[in-house]
C-alpha cells in the first residue's frame, strides 16, 4: 500500500513541479515504478517470502538509481542558481561570519 501512495505522490509532485524543474521525467518514472511495484504486491499476495525479497531488492535498486539521476539533475539546477546569484552560498556565509580574535 505504501508503494502505491508514494508512487501517486511522486507523480503528482512531478506534475506540479514541471514548470519549476527540468528532468521531472525521473520523478514520474520513480512514481510509476512505485505504483507498479505496489500493484504487483497487491495482485500476488500469496507469493513466497523469497519472491517478495527479490521484488523489494529489485525495486530498491531501481528506485535508488532513479533518485541518484534526479539528484544529479537537482545539483545542476542548484549550480545554475548559484551562478545566477553570483557566487557560492558558502563564501557569502564565510563573509558574514565574525571571526574571534586571539588574545
Amino acid at each position: 500500500m505504501w508503494a502505491l501512495v508514494t508512487g501517486f505522490l511522486d507523480v503528482i509532485a512531478a506534475i506540479r513541479l514541471r514548470r519549476e524543474i527540468t528532468g521531472e521525467f525521473w520523478l514520474v518514472l520513480a512514481g510509476l515504478l512505485s505504483i507498479g511495484f505496489g500493484a504487483l504486491l497487491m495482485a500476488r499476495p500469496g507469493a513466497g517470502a523469497l519472491a517478495i525479497l527479490w521484488l523489494i531488492a529489485t525495486y530498491a535498486i531501481l528506485f535508488g538509481v532513479i533518485l541518484v539521476a534526479l539528484a544529479v539533475k537537482a545539483r545542476g539546477f542548484a549550480r545554475r542558481i548559484e551562478t545566477a546569484v553570483g557566487g557560492s552560498a558558502q563564501s557569502a556565509h564565510d563573509d558574514a561570519m565574525v571571526r574571534p580574535t586571539m588574545r
